[in-house]
C-alpha cells in the first residue's frame, strides 16, 4: 500500500464518518457533557470557597459578640474601615 493510498483510504474514512447521521448528535453530546462537567467543577468549588469564607466571618464575628458585645463589633467594624 503506497502512502498516497493511506492518504487516500484516511480522508475517505474521515469523510464517510462526518457525513454520518449519529456524527453530529454525538459530538454535540460528548461536549455538552465536558462542558458542563467542567464548569460544574468550577462553579461548585467556587460557591463551596464563598461559604467557607461566610462561615469563617459568621464564626469570628460571633467570637467577638460573645466577647465583647455590640461594642465589640462596632469596634471592630471602624477598626477595619480604618
Amino acid at each position: 500500500m503506497t502512502p498516497e493510498a493511506v492518504r487516500a483510504a484516511v480522508a475517505q474514512g474521515l469523510l464517510d464518518a462526518i457525513q454520518h447521521d449519529e456524527f453530529w448528535p454525538a459530538l454535540s453530546s460528548g461536549m455538552q457533557r465536558h462542558v458542563t462537567t467542567q464548569a460544574g467543577g468550577w462553579l461548585l468549588g467556587s460557591v463551596k470557597a464563598a461559604l467557607s469564607k461566610l462561615m469563617l466571618f459568621l464564626v469570628l464575628g460571633l467570637m467577638v459578640y460573645l466577647i465583647g458585645g455590640w461594642a465589640g463589633l462596632v469596634a471592630l467594624f471602624k477598626g477595619a474601615q480604618a
